[in-house]
């Protein structure tokens, strides 16, 4: 006669096993959270969040976001392998979507642990930057083990794989790069005038990013910031052919350091060719007066040798040793555009507004009857080889 009443027992205490059970894993969820909330807002504070955020409050015409957690994982679908648009010794970067608009989100490689106080403040100072030849800081999150710095994405690849591309190399004109020279060289140069100095650190072909009409970007400045600047990590970066040897000895980055891997950029234009043991070369060509060997053939030519000459001769000086005998930034600037003013058109100088073959499904050129890649231009080219639009 116990019967219904041991089963109603039984089922109550299935039910009661059942909700402490619900509560267990609701408990455990919920101190997973808390603990991932706490985790959270440890790395925010670690990164110097707390101070950025006080700043903004009080600047409030700045344009720069902190993302959430979801913006980024989302954007980069987890940092999903297949995302990854670039590597570099400071961090991979992903290419993504946050509210539709295409952006290049950088996850850092570390931190200097001696400087993440200053993180916050550097990031504002990189984030004031406004230029046309500089990819625009938008923003960052600071809710991840590294920083997560969120950049205007550009479409068309770098001038690393405008003049080395693996899919055959295309016609460049002695114009056009001169234009990219001047343009980043102007870029530079705003960035070491602000009141507060932006040393670059890693100037180099590949961080020359090309917009529409190759319109140069420099990009990854201020990268010395987050990067622990000492020789291994540098070394370890691979980009030893662009770095300036006396940096290399006294592990001090002045605005001179950048001074000398741009004159190993302008090396690469003149001569098509990769860095590695370019700067000696160039050197002893500069010294036996054999340069014009050196010279890519696809731009030497006689109307054009003069001003050929006078770019090898500033290229020479960005070079020099000891660092103060190097020009400024800005006077390099103001030679190139005076250069490119003085390279004669050729007829097909409209047509070199070419420049990638299809490298990839995100270039938005045709490709003509010659193989090239024309984009759609929207300006025109005049006499200084600048595009008008």
């Amino acid at each position: 006669s116990h019967g219904p009443s041991c089963g109603i027992c039984s089922s109550i205490v299935t039910v009661l096993i059942a909700l402490l059970g619900m509560q267990v894993i609701i408990h455990r969820r919920s101190i997973k959270r808390q603990h991932l909330i706490r985790q959270r807002d440890g790395y925010f504070q670690q990164h110097g969040g707390q101070l950025l955020s006080d700043m903004m409050k009080i600047d409030r015409n700045l344009e720069f976001t902190l993302y959430r957690q979801e913006d980024i994982e989302v954007a980069t679908n987890d940092f999903d392998k297949n995302q990854i648009i670039g590597e570099g010794g400071q961090g991979t970067v992903y290419k993504g979507f946050i509210e539709n608009i295409p952006v290049a989100i950088k996850r850092c490689k570390g931190m200097d642990e001696s400087r993440r106080m200053e993180f916050g403040q550097e990031l504002l100072v990189l984030s004031r930057v406004n230029h046309d030849h500089v990819v625009k800081l938008l923003g960052c999150c600071l809710l991840f083990e590294v920083p997560i710095l969120v950049y205007e994405f550009v479409p068309n690849k770098t001038l690393h794989d405008l003049l080395h591309g693996q899919d055959g190399r295309c016609y460049i004109s002695l114009a056009t790069r001169l234009r990219i020279a001047a343009e980043s060289s102007q870029a530079l140069g705003h960035l070491h005038s602000l009141a507060r100095p932006i040393l670059h650190g890693d100037v180099k072909s590949a961080n020359i990013l090309l917009g529409d009409n190759l319109i140069a970007k420099v990009a990854d400045f201020g990268c010395s910031i987050i990067a622990r600047m000492d020789e291994e990590a540098l070394v370890a970066k691979g980009t030893v052919g662009y770095l300036d040897p006396e940096y290399l000895q006294s592990c001090k980055l002045t605005d001179k350091s950048d001074v000398y891997s741009f004159g190993v950029v302008l090396v690469e234009l003149l001569t098509g060719k990769k860095p590695r043991c370019l700067v000696s070369i160039f050197q002893d060509a500069m010294k036996e007066g054999t340069v014009d060997e050196l010279i890519d053939e696809e731009i030497i030519n006689e109307d054009d040798l003069e001003v050929i000459h006078q770019v090898a001769e500033l290229t020479r000086r960005c070079l020099a040793m000891p660092g103060d005998k190097r020009p400024a930034m800005s006077q390099v600037a103001q030679e190139l555009r005076r250069l490119t003013g003085l390279v004669r058109q050729h007829p097909d100088a409209a047509d070199d507004l070419i420049a990638f073959r299809e490298v990839d499904r995100s270039f938005t050129g045709t490709i003509d009857s010659t193989g090239y890649t024309r984009s759609r231009t929207t300006g025109t080219i005049d006499s200084t080889g600048y595009t008008r639009s």
